[in-house]
Protein backbone atom coordinates (compact mmCIF):
# COMPACT_ATOMS: atom_id res chain seq x y z
CA UNK A 1 0.00 0.00 0.00
CA UNK A 2 1.55 3.30 -1.12
CA UNK A 3 0.76 6.62 0.51
CA UNK A 4 1.60 9.75 -1.46
CA UNK A 5 3.43 12.72 -0.01
CA UNK A 6 0.27 14.86 0.27
CA UNK A 7 -1.51 12.22 2.30
CA UNK A 8 1.52 11.81 4.54
CA UNK A 9 1.67 15.57 5.14
CA UNK A 10 -2.02 15.65 6.04
CA UNK A 11 -1.75 12.64 8.36
CA UNK A 12 1.29 14.15 10.11
CA UNK A 13 -0.69 17.31 10.84
CA UNK A 14 -3.32 15.29 12.73
CA UNK A 15 -3.15 15.10 16.53
CA UNK A 16 -4.74 11.66 16.39
CA UNK A 17 -2.58 8.54 16.29
CA UNK A 18 -2.82 7.10 12.79
CA UNK A 19 -1.41 3.72 11.82
CA UNK A 20 -1.78 1.14 9.06
CA UNK A 21 -1.38 -2.62 9.51
CA UNK A 22 -0.91 -5.29 6.88
CA UNK A 23 -3.35 -8.07 7.66
CA UNK A 24 -1.24 -11.06 6.59
CA UNK A 25 1.56 -10.53 9.10
CA UNK A 26 -0.27 -7.97 11.22
CA UNK A 27 2.80 -5.72 11.06
CA UNK A 28 2.73 -1.95 11.04
CA UNK A 29 3.48 -0.47 7.61
CA UNK A 30 2.83 3.19 8.50
CA UNK A 31 2.52 5.48 11.54
CA UNK A 32 2.17 9.26 11.62
CA UNK A 33 4.26 11.68 13.68
CA UNK A 34 1.75 11.77 16.53
CA UNK A 35 2.09 7.99 16.84
CA UNK A 36 5.89 8.31 16.87
CA UNK A 37 5.60 10.75 19.77
CA UNK A 38 3.23 8.43 21.56
CA UNK A 39 5.76 5.60 21.26
CA UNK A 40 8.61 8.07 21.86
CA UNK A 41 10.33 6.22 19.05
CA UNK A 42 11.15 6.64 15.35
CA UNK A 43 8.90 5.02 12.81
CA UNK A 44 11.88 3.01 11.56
CA UNK A 45 11.91 1.14 14.87
CA UNK A 46 8.19 0.37 14.63
CA UNK A 47 7.52 -0.32 10.95
CA UNK A 48 7.65 -4.04 10.26
CA UNK A 49 6.86 -5.01 13.84
CA UNK A 50 3.59 -6.40 15.20
CA UNK A 51 1.69 -5.75 18.42
CA UNK A 52 3.39 -8.59 20.30
CA UNK A 53 6.76 -6.92 19.67
CA UNK A 54 5.55 -3.52 20.83
CA UNK A 55 3.09 -4.13 23.67
CA UNK A 56 2.69 -6.41 26.69
CA UNK A 57 1.22 -9.81 25.78
CA UNK A 58 -2.20 -9.13 27.33
CA UNK A 59 -2.65 -5.88 25.36
CA UNK A 60 -1.27 -7.43 22.17
CA UNK A 61 -3.69 -10.36 22.40
CA UNK A 62 -6.60 -7.91 22.77
CA UNK A 63 -5.50 -5.95 19.67
CA UNK A 64 -5.07 -9.15 17.64
CA UNK A 65 -8.55 -10.42 18.62
CA UNK A 66 -10.10 -7.13 17.48
CA UNK A 67 -8.17 -7.19 14.19
CA UNK A 68 -9.32 -10.73 13.46
CA UNK A 69 -12.93 -9.68 14.11
CA UNK A 70 -12.59 -6.81 11.61
CA UNK A 71 -11.13 -9.17 9.00
CA UNK A 72 -14.02 -11.60 9.55
CA UNK A 73 -16.84 -9.02 9.56
CA UNK A 74 -15.25 -6.62 7.06
CA UNK A 75 -16.76 -3.73 9.01
CA UNK A 76 -15.43 -0.62 10.74
CA UNK A 77 -14.98 -1.05 14.49
CA UNK A 78 -14.96 1.62 17.20
CA UNK A 79 -13.55 0.89 20.66
CA UNK A 80 -14.49 3.67 23.13
CA UNK A 81 -11.72 2.84 25.59
CA UNK A 82 -8.66 0.62 25.17
CA UNK A 83 -5.32 0.75 26.84
CA UNK A 84 -1.98 1.11 25.08
CA UNK A 85 1.48 0.89 26.58
CA UNK A 86 4.61 2.95 25.93
CA UNK A 87 7.70 0.78 26.43
CA UNK A 88 10.10 3.69 26.53
CA UNK A 89 8.13 5.71 29.08
CA UNK A 90 6.86 2.58 30.82
CA UNK A 91 3.36 3.96 31.16
CA UNK A 92 -0.05 3.15 29.80
CA UNK A 93 -2.83 5.41 28.64
CA UNK A 94 -6.34 5.17 27.25
CA UNK A 95 -7.31 5.73 23.62
CA UNK A 96 -10.52 5.74 21.60
CA UNK A 97 -9.77 3.75 18.47
CA UNK A 98 -11.52 3.54 15.09
CA UNK A 99 -10.33 0.73 12.85
CA UNK A 100 -11.28 0.75 9.15
CA UNK A 101 -10.82 -2.29 6.91
CA UNK A 102 -9.28 -1.76 3.41
CA UNK A 103 -10.43 -4.43 0.96
CA UNK A 104 -8.77 -5.79 -2.19
CA UNK A 105 -10.59 -8.41 -4.27
CA UNK A 106 -13.21 -8.66 -1.56
CA UNK A 107 -10.77 -9.48 1.28
CA UNK A 108 -9.41 -7.26 4.05
CA UNK A 109 -5.80 -6.52 3.20
CA UNK A 110 -5.09 -3.52 5.40
CA UNK A 111 -6.49 -1.99 8.60
CA UNK A 112 -6.26 1.74 9.11
CA UNK A 113 -6.40 2.79 12.76
CA UNK A 114 -7.19 6.25 14.12
CA UNK A 115 -6.82 6.63 17.90
CA UNK A 116 -7.30 9.62 20.19
CA UNK A 117 -5.87 9.95 23.68
CA UNK A 118 -8.84 9.88 26.05
CA UNK A 119 -6.88 9.27 29.27
CA UNK A 120 -8.13 12.57 30.67
CA UNK A 121 -11.74 11.61 30.08
CA UNK A 122 -11.23 8.05 31.30
CA UNK A 123 -9.56 9.30 34.46
CA UNK A 124 -12.37 11.78 35.02
CA UNK A 125 -14.92 9.05 34.32
CA UNK A 126 -13.26 6.82 36.90
CA UNK A 127 -13.17 9.70 39.35
CA UNK A 128 -16.82 10.41 38.60
CA UNK A 129 -17.70 6.75 39.13
CA UNK A 130 -15.80 6.82 42.39
CA UNK A 131 -17.62 9.96 43.46
CA UNK A 132 -20.94 8.44 42.42
CA UNK A 133 -20.15 5.31 44.44
CA UNK A 134 -19.29 7.51 47.40
CA UNK A 135 -22.51 9.47 46.95
CA UNK A 136 -24.53 6.26 46.63
CA UNK A 137 -22.94 4.90 49.83
CA UNK A 138 -23.68 8.16 51.63
CA UNK A 139 -27.28 8.09 50.40
CA UNK A 140 -27.62 4.47 51.53
CA UNK A 141 -26.10 5.35 54.91
CA UNK A 142 -28.45 8.32 55.28
CA UNK A 143 -31.45 6.24 54.17
CA UNK A 144 -30.62 3.45 56.63
CA UNK A 145 -30.21 6.02 59.40
CA UNK A 146 -33.55 7.68 58.62
CA UNK A 147 -35.34 4.33 58.29
CA UNK A 148 -34.12 3.28 61.73
CA UNK A 149 -35.13 6.49 63.48
CA UNK A 150 -37.48 5.87 66.46
CA UNK A 151 -40.21 7.81 64.69
CA UNK A 152 -41.53 8.88 61.31
CA UNK A 153 -39.52 11.17 59.01
CA UNK A 154 -40.84 13.17 56.06
CA UNK A 155 -40.00 16.13 53.85
CA UNK A 156 -42.31 18.22 51.66
CA UNK A 157 -41.92 20.98 49.11
CA UNK A 158 -43.37 24.41 49.85
CA UNK A 159 -46.66 23.37 48.24
CA UNK A 160 -47.05 20.52 50.70
CA UNK A 161 -46.17 17.68 48.30
CA UNK A 162 -44.16 14.86 49.84
CA UNK A 163 -40.56 14.54 48.64
CA UNK A 164 -39.30 11.81 50.96
CA UNK A 165 -40.64 9.56 53.73
CA UNK A 166 -39.11 6.73 55.76
CA UNK A 167 -40.39 3.20 56.39
CA UNK A 168 -42.16 4.21 59.61
CA UNK A 169 -44.25 6.69 57.59
CA UNK A 170 -45.04 3.96 55.02
CA UNK A 171 -46.19 1.65 57.82
CA UNK A 172 -48.28 4.35 59.51
CA UNK A 173 -50.55 4.91 56.52
CA UNK A 174 -49.88 1.53 54.86
CA UNK A 175 -48.75 3.02 51.53
CA UNK A 176 -45.62 2.63 49.41
CA UNK A 177 -43.31 5.44 48.33
CA UNK A 178 -44.88 5.37 44.86
CA UNK A 179 -48.26 6.05 46.47
CA UNK A 180 -46.91 8.91 48.63
CA UNK A 181 -44.16 10.83 46.84
CA UNK A 182 -45.53 13.75 44.85
CA UNK A 183 -48.84 13.81 46.71
CA UNK A 184 -49.89 16.26 49.41
CA UNK A 185 -51.42 15.69 52.83
CA UNK A 186 -54.96 16.35 51.57
CA UNK A 187 -54.65 13.25 49.35
CA UNK A 188 -53.33 11.05 52.18
CA UNK A 189 -55.01 12.18 55.41
CA UNK A 190 -58.49 13.20 56.60
CA UNK A 191 -59.31 16.82 55.83
CA UNK A 192 -59.07 18.14 59.41
CA UNK A 193 -55.70 16.43 59.90
CA UNK A 194 -54.39 17.72 56.56
CA UNK A 195 -55.47 21.29 57.39
CA UNK A 196 -53.57 21.11 60.68
CA UNK A 197 -50.43 19.80 58.92
CA UNK A 198 -50.60 22.53 56.29
CA UNK A 199 -50.91 25.26 58.91
CA UNK A 200 -47.78 24.06 60.71
CA UNK A 201 -45.88 23.83 57.39
CA UNK A 202 -46.79 27.43 56.55
CA UNK A 203 -45.60 28.55 60.00
CA UNK A 204 -42.25 26.86 59.37
CA UNK A 205 -41.95 28.51 55.94
CA UNK A 206 -42.80 31.97 57.34
CA UNK A 207 -40.73 31.76 60.52
CA UNK A 208 -37.75 29.89 59.01
CA UNK A 209 -37.04 28.07 62.25
CA UNK A 210 -37.60 24.71 63.90
CA UNK A 211 -40.84 24.24 65.83
CA UNK A 212 -41.72 21.61 68.42
CA UNK A 213 -45.39 20.72 68.78
CA UNK A 214 -47.89 17.95 69.49
CA UNK A 215 -49.85 16.64 66.52
CA UNK A 216 -52.74 14.27 65.96
CA UNK A 217 -53.20 11.87 63.06
CA UNK A 218 -54.82 8.57 62.12
CA UNK A 219 -53.26 5.42 60.69
CA UNK A 220 -54.43 3.11 57.90
CA UNK A 221 -56.90 1.46 60.32
CA UNK A 222 -58.33 4.86 61.27
CA UNK A 223 -56.86 4.53 64.78
CA UNK A 224 -55.84 7.67 66.65
CA UNK A 225 -52.16 8.54 67.05
CA UNK A 226 -50.50 11.41 68.89
CA UNK A 227 -47.03 12.66 67.98
CA UNK A 228 -44.33 14.87 69.45
CA UNK A 229 -43.13 16.57 66.25
CA UNK A 230 -40.01 18.56 65.41
CA UNK A 231 -40.53 20.44 62.14
CA UNK A 232 -37.79 22.40 60.39
CA UNK A 233 -37.13 24.35 57.16
CA UNK A 234 -34.72 23.59 54.31
CA UNK A 235 -33.12 26.93 53.34
CA UNK A 236 -31.19 27.66 50.13
CA UNK A 237 -28.17 29.97 49.70
CA UNK A 238 -30.51 32.95 49.16
CA UNK A 239 -32.17 32.32 52.55
CA UNK A 240 -35.39 31.09 50.95
CA UNK A 241 -37.27 28.07 52.26
CA UNK A 242 -37.57 25.48 49.50
CA UNK A 243 -38.87 22.55 51.59
CA UNK A 244 -39.94 21.51 55.08
CA UNK A 245 -39.02 18.42 57.04
CA UNK A 246 -40.14 16.75 60.21
CA UNK A 247 -39.44 14.00 62.70
CA UNK A 248 -42.47 12.80 64.69
CA UNK A 249 -42.29 10.49 67.70
CA UNK A 250 -45.40 8.45 68.48
CA UNK A 251 -46.51 9.36 72.01
CA UNK A 252 -49.91 7.64 71.84
CA UNK A 253 -49.07 5.24 74.69
CA UNK A 254 -47.72 8.13 76.74
CA UNK A 255 -50.97 10.03 76.21
CA UNK A 256 -52.94 6.94 77.23
CA UNK A 257 -50.90 6.63 80.43
CA UNK A 258 -51.46 10.32 81.15
CA UNK A 259 -55.18 9.77 80.64
CA UNK A 260 -55.13 6.73 82.93
CA UNK A 261 -53.24 8.69 85.58
CA UNK A 262 -55.76 11.52 85.31
CA UNK A 263 -58.65 9.08 85.65
CA UNK A 264 -56.95 7.31 88.56
CA UNK A 265 -56.36 10.66 90.23
CA UNK A 266 -60.05 11.51 89.83
CA UNK A 267 -61.04 8.08 91.13
CA UNK A 268 -58.75 8.54 94.10
CA UNK A 269 -60.38 11.88 94.83
CA UNK A 270 -63.83 10.35 94.43
CA UNK A 271 -62.81 7.50 96.70
CA UNK A 272 -61.60 9.83 99.43
CA UNK A 273 -64.72 11.93 99.08
CA UNK A 274 -66.98 8.85 99.15
CA UNK A 275 -65.27 7.56 102.28
CA UNK A 276 -65.53 10.97 103.94
CA UNK A 277 -69.17 11.51 102.90
CA UNK A 278 -70.03 7.96 103.94
CA UNK A 279 -68.60 8.57 107.38
CA UNK A 280 -70.45 11.88 107.74
CA UNK A 281 -73.76 10.33 106.61
CA UNK A 282 -73.38 7.16 108.63
CA UNK A 283 -73.22 8.92 112.01
CA UNK A 284 -76.48 10.94 111.71
CA UNK A 285 -78.09 7.96 109.95
CA UNK A 286 -77.40 5.80 113.02
CA UNK A 287 -79.01 8.46 115.18
CA UNK A 288 -82.04 8.65 112.86
CA UNK A 289 -82.44 4.86 112.97
CA UNK A 290 -82.23 4.91 116.77
CA UNK A 291 -84.80 7.73 117.02
CA UNK A 292 -87.22 5.91 114.69
CA UNK A 293 -86.93 2.80 116.86
CA UNK A 294 -87.37 4.87 120.06
CA UNK A 295 -90.43 6.73 118.70
CA UNK A 296 -92.04 3.49 117.50
CA UNK A 297 -91.50 1.78 120.87
CA UNK A 298 -92.78 4.76 122.81
CA UNK A 299 -95.86 5.06 120.60
CA UNK A 300 -96.56 1.33 120.94
CA UNK A 301 -96.43 1.73 124.71
CA UNK A 302 -98.52 4.88 125.07
CA UNK A 303 -101.00 4.41 122.20
CA UNK A 304 -101.01 0.96 120.58
CA UNK A 305 -103.94 1.83 118.33
CA UNK A 306 -102.22 4.97 117.03
CA UNK A 307 -98.98 3.06 116.62
CA UNK A 308 -100.65 0.61 114.24
CA UNK A 309 -101.65 3.47 111.98
CA UNK A 310 -97.98 4.33 111.50
CA UNK A 311 -96.59 0.79 111.21
CA UNK A 312 -96.25 1.07 107.42
CA UNK A 313 -94.56 4.47 107.69
CA UNK A 314 -92.14 3.14 110.28
CA UNK A 315 -91.39 0.16 108.03
CA UNK A 316 -90.77 2.41 105.00
CA UNK A 317 -88.49 4.66 107.04
CA UNK A 318 -86.48 1.63 108.24
CA UNK A 319 -86.21 0.26 104.70
CA UNK A 320 -85.10 3.66 103.40
CA UNK A 321 -82.40 3.93 106.07
CA UNK A 322 -81.25 0.38 105.32
CA UNK A 323 -81.04 1.27 101.62
CA UNK A 324 -78.94 4.34 102.43
CA UNK A 325 -76.66 2.15 104.54
CA UNK A 326 -76.21 -0.31 101.66
CA UNK A 327 -75.45 2.50 99.21
CA UNK A 328 -72.81 3.90 101.56
CA UNK A 329 -71.29 0.45 102.02
CA UNK A 330 -71.25 0.01 98.27
CA UNK A 331 -69.53 3.35 97.71
CA UNK A 332 -66.94 2.48 100.33
CA UNK A 333 -66.27 -0.85 98.68
CA UNK A 334 -66.14 0.73 95.21
CA UNK A 335 -63.64 3.36 96.33
CA UNK A 336 -61.20 0.96 98.01
CA UNK A 337 -57.66 1.75 96.77
CA UNK A 338 -55.70 -1.20 98.13
CA UNK A 339 -55.60 -3.59 95.15
CA UNK A 340 -53.58 -6.16 97.06
CA UNK A 341 -56.25 -6.75 99.72
CA UNK A 342 -57.91 -10.12 99.16
CA UNK A 343 -60.47 -11.57 101.54
CA UNK A 344 -63.65 -13.65 101.56
CA UNK A 345 -66.92 -11.88 100.78
CA UNK A 346 -70.42 -12.65 99.56
CA UNK A 347 -70.91 -11.99 95.83
CA UNK A 348 -74.69 -11.80 96.27
CA UNK A 349 -74.18 -8.98 98.77
CA UNK A 350 -72.03 -7.16 96.21
CA UNK A 351 -74.72 -7.53 93.52
CA UNK A 352 -77.38 -6.24 95.91
CA UNK A 353 -75.23 -3.22 96.80
CA UNK A 354 -74.71 -2.49 93.12
CA UNK A 355 -78.44 -2.70 92.47
CA UNK A 356 -79.01 -0.15 95.22
CA UNK A 357 -76.34 2.19 93.81
CA UNK A 358 -77.55 1.93 90.21
CA UNK A 359 -81.28 1.85 90.92
CA UNK A 360 -81.81 5.64 90.32
CA UNK A 361 -80.31 5.31 86.81
CA UNK A 362 -82.20 2.08 86.12
CA UNK A 363 -85.56 3.50 87.30
CA UNK A 364 -85.07 6.78 85.43
CA UNK A 365 -84.38 4.93 82.16
CA UNK A 366 -87.34 2.57 82.75
CA UNK A 367 -85.11 -0.47 82.41
CA UNK A 368 -86.43 -3.92 83.29
CA UNK A 369 -83.61 -5.07 85.56
CA UNK A 370 -83.69 -8.65 86.90
CA UNK A 371 -81.27 -10.79 88.86
CA UNK A 372 -81.72 -14.53 88.39
CA UNK A 373 -80.86 -17.19 90.97
CA UNK A 374 -80.42 -14.55 93.68
CA UNK A 375 -83.31 -15.76 95.80
CA UNK A 376 -82.20 -19.39 95.40
CA UNK A 377 -78.75 -18.81 96.85
CA UNK A 378 -78.11 -17.72 100.39
CA UNK A 379 -74.46 -16.87 99.83
CA UNK A 380 -71.80 -17.15 97.10
CA UNK A 381 -68.46 -16.74 98.84
CA UNK A 382 -65.60 -15.33 96.78
CA UNK A 383 -61.97 -14.82 97.76
CA UNK A 384 -60.65 -11.68 96.10
CA UNK A 385 -60.63 -7.91 96.05
CA UNK A 386 -64.19 -6.87 96.70
CA UNK A 387 -63.84 -3.30 95.45
CA UNK A 388 -62.14 -4.26 92.19
CA UNK A 389 -64.68 -6.96 91.40
CA UNK A 390 -67.56 -4.60 92.12
CA UNK A 391 -65.98 -1.98 89.86
CA UNK A 392 -65.47 -4.52 87.03
CA UNK A 393 -69.06 -5.82 87.17
CA UNK A 394 -70.51 -2.33 87.47
CA UNK A 395 -68.55 -1.27 84.35
CA UNK A 396 -70.23 -4.08 82.40
CA UNK A 397 -73.65 -3.17 83.77
CA UNK A 398 -73.17 0.53 82.94
CA UNK A 399 -72.27 -0.45 79.36
CA UNK A 400 -75.46 -2.52 79.23
CA UNK A 401 -77.47 0.48 80.48
CA UNK A 402 -75.97 2.60 77.67
CA UNK A 403 -76.68 -0.16 75.15
CA UNK A 404 -80.44 -0.25 75.92
CA UNK A 405 -80.84 3.52 76.30
CA UNK A 406 -81.90 3.97 72.66
CA UNK A 407 -83.79 0.70 72.14
CA UNK A 408 -87.50 0.07 72.53
CA UNK A 409 -86.95 -3.10 74.58
CA UNK A 410 -84.92 -2.26 77.69
CA UNK A 411 -84.02 -5.48 79.47
CA UNK A 412 -80.92 -6.23 81.55
CA UNK A 413 -80.53 -9.60 83.27
CA UNK A 414 -77.88 -10.72 85.74
CA UNK A 415 -77.30 -14.37 86.53
CA UNK A 416 -74.86 -15.90 89.04
CA UNK A 417 -73.56 -19.43 88.39
CA UNK A 418 -71.08 -21.41 90.42
CA UNK A 419 -69.17 -24.64 89.73
CA UNK A 420 -66.05 -26.31 91.09
CA UNK A 421 -63.69 -23.97 89.25
CA UNK A 422 -65.40 -20.66 88.61
CA UNK A 423 -68.00 -18.22 89.78
CA UNK A 424 -69.64 -16.63 86.74
CA UNK A 425 -71.59 -13.41 86.61
CA UNK A 426 -73.53 -13.27 83.34
CA UNK A 427 -74.86 -9.87 82.26
CA UNK A 428 -77.16 -9.88 79.22
CA UNK A 429 -78.95 -6.95 77.60
CA UNK A 430 -81.41 -6.29 74.78
CA UNK A 431 -79.40 -3.32 73.49
CA UNK A 432 -77.90 -2.28 70.17
CA UNK A 433 -75.19 -4.95 70.26
CA UNK A 434 -71.58 -4.79 69.10
CA UNK A 435 -70.73 -4.86 65.38
CA UNK A 436 -68.45 -7.68 64.22
CA UNK A 437 -65.67 -5.30 63.17
CA UNK A 438 -65.26 -4.16 66.80
CA UNK A 439 -65.18 -7.60 68.42
CA UNK A 440 -61.39 -7.92 68.37
CA UNK A 441 -60.84 -4.51 69.98
CA UNK A 442 -63.61 -4.35 72.55
CA UNK A 443 -61.21 -4.97 75.47
CA UNK A 444 -58.51 -2.58 74.20
CA UNK A 445 -57.82 0.32 76.53
CA UNK A 446 -59.42 3.58 75.32
CA UNK A 447 -61.34 1.91 72.51
CA UNK A 448 -64.96 3.02 72.58
CA UNK A 449 -67.86 3.20 70.15
CA UNK A 450 -69.63 5.83 72.26
CA UNK A 451 -69.86 9.48 71.34
CA UNK A 452 -67.18 11.93 72.47
CA UNK A 453 -67.37 12.69 76.22
CA UNK A 454 -69.74 9.76 76.74
CA UNK A 455 -67.18 7.02 77.30
CA UNK A 456 -63.50 6.64 78.23
CA UNK A 457 -62.99 3.21 76.69
CA UNK A 458 -61.34 1.76 79.81
CA UNK A 459 -64.34 0.08 81.52
CA UNK A 460 -64.06 -3.31 79.80
CA UNK A 461 -60.25 -3.13 79.85
CA UNK A 462 -60.42 -2.76 83.64
CA UNK A 463 -62.92 -5.63 83.85
CA UNK A 464 -60.57 -7.87 81.85
CA UNK A 465 -57.63 -6.96 84.09
CA UNK A 466 -59.64 -7.68 87.25
CA UNK A 467 -60.78 -11.05 85.86
CA UNK A 468 -57.18 -12.04 85.05
CA UNK A 469 -56.02 -10.88 88.50
CA UNK A 470 -58.54 -13.37 89.96
CA UNK A 471 -57.41 -16.24 87.66
CA UNK A 472 -60.52 -15.84 85.55
CA UNK A 473 -61.57 -14.40 82.22
CA UNK A 474 -64.17 -12.35 80.46
CA UNK A 475 -65.79 -13.09 77.12
CA UNK A 476 -68.92 -12.10 75.26
CA UNK A 477 -71.32 -12.85 72.45
CA UNK A 478 -73.13 -10.08 70.60
CA UNK A 479 -75.13 -9.34 67.49
CA UNK A 480 -76.08 -5.90 66.14
CA UNK A 481 -79.60 -4.92 67.24
CA UNK A 482 -79.91 -8.22 69.17
CA UNK A 483 -78.04 -7.39 72.36
CA UNK A 484 -74.95 -8.68 74.14
CA UNK A 485 -74.09 -11.27 76.78
CA UNK A 486 -70.95 -10.80 78.91
CA UNK A 487 -69.52 -13.64 81.04
CA UNK A 488 -67.33 -12.38 83.89
CA UNK A 489 -65.61 -15.36 85.53
CA UNK A 490 -63.33 -15.48 88.55
CA UNK A 491 -61.66 -18.43 90.25
CA UNK A 492 -63.65 -20.36 92.84
CA UNK A 493 -60.48 -21.44 94.64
Amino acid sequence: MKIDDLAVSILNLMSSFVFIKECKSFTYIYINEATEKMFNNNSSNIIGKNDFELFPTEIAEDFRAKDLKIIKNKETSITPFEIVYNHEQKKSFWVRTTKIPILENGEVKYIIGIADDVSFYKTNEENLEFKLDQLENQQRFLQDTINHLPGIFYSKDINGNFIYVNKAFNELINKTNDEIIGKNQFELFPKEVAISFRETDLNIINEKKTNELEEYSTDSNNEDHYFQSFKFPYIDKDNNVYATGGISLDITEKKKLEKINAINSKLASVGKMAASVGHEINNPLTIIQALIFKIQKRLQKESPSLSKLFDEDFSNAKNASIRITRIIQGLRTFSQQDTSEYHDFDMIEVIEQMREILSPTINKSEIQFTIKNLSEKKKVIVHGNKGNIQQAVSNIILNAIDAVSTTKLKNINIEINQDDKFISIIISDSGIGISQEHHDRIFDAFFTTKDINKGTGIGLSIAQTVAKDHNGSIYFTSLPDKGSVFHFRISNK
